[in-house]
């Protein structure tokens, strides 16, 4: 919209947005021309193009062939977007997404550049006050006091994502494997929380992975307690290169990453 106020055409092509929530897509999308045969006769090819990080990987994506056609040609601008890694935040990168990202190699000196320490700290203390994140978190505490400060804790990926596929050389199957086999060689316990979008299939797979791990190690738990509780309990958080990186950056906490991540090449 702010394009349109600068009077820039704006063109909307909404396959992806359509395929999931349509009802959400048309109702945000009202006031703009859809991108079409005529709308591109009309005003010609566009000079700047903003997408989806993953639309040609993504097998959610419903896939529009004047949009491929543009996003291959070489004489267009790009953008990538992409959810962002806190709440209400969107990821724009002219190059790519994770270790792909446009900003990996400087991130470690730009995120210096105007650093203020009052209000960093005061942001942070009202999102743990909060007890926020990237998705709404329950209340409920399902762990033994036991275990308290000692889990190895990790919160699971889709194992079919991109961001895994592309940039991991490890499977997530593999990653709970290996650190189960760590976790019962010095006597830790493991907590493992699924990922809170998982349904159906998806989920009962992972669901049945972690069965077969407890049957190995019986000190392997499945929780559903807020992100910041568990990795503030946790010895440390193991993940592949997932959005609860960020929660550990709130909570201060130890955190292994495996996998290309936008973070790779910080302190």
């Amino acid at each position: 919209r702010e394009l349109q106020r600068r009077n820039h055409t704006v063109l909307v092509e909404t396959a992806a947005g359509l395929s999931i929530r349509p009802w959400m897509a048309k109702r945000e999308l009202q006031g703009f021309e859809w991108l079409n045969e005529r709308t591109l006769a009309q005003h010609g090819s566009p000079d700047l193009t903003v997408s989806w990080w993953s639309y040609f990987d993504d097998r959610g994506t419903r896939r529009n062939r004047q949009v491929s056609e543009i996003l291959r040609s070489s004489a267009t601008v790009k953008l990538h977007y992409e959810n962002g890694m806190a709440r209400g935040a969107v990821t724009l990168d002219p190059k790519g997404f994770l270790g792909n990202s446009f900003y990996v190699s400087s991130l470690n000196e730009r995120v210096q550049h105007g650093y203020d320490e009052r209000a960093c700290h005061a942001h942070i203390h009202d999102h743990l006050q909060h007890d926020s994140s990237k998705r709404p978190q329950s209340r409920v505490v399902d762990l033994p006091q036991s275990i308290l400060s000692r889990y190895v804790f990790i919160p699971t990926q889709k194992f079919d994502d991109v961001s895994v596929l592309q940039y991991s050389r490890i499977t997530y199957p593999a990653l709970l494997e290996n650190t189960t086999s760590f976790c019962a060689a010095h006597g830790l316990p493991l907590v493992v929380k699924i990922h809170p979008h998982l349904v159906g299939g998806a989920r009962a797979s992972q669901e049945a992975l972690i069965r077969r791990l407890q049957q190995r190690h019986r000190d392997v738990f499945i929780s559903r307690a807020s992100i910041n509780f568990l990795t503030t309990n946790a010895l440390f958080t193991v993940t592949l290169n997932g959005g609860t990186l960020m929660d550990s950056f709130y909570t201060t906490t130890p955190v292994l990453s495996l996998a290309q991540g936008f973070f790779s090449q910080t302190e």
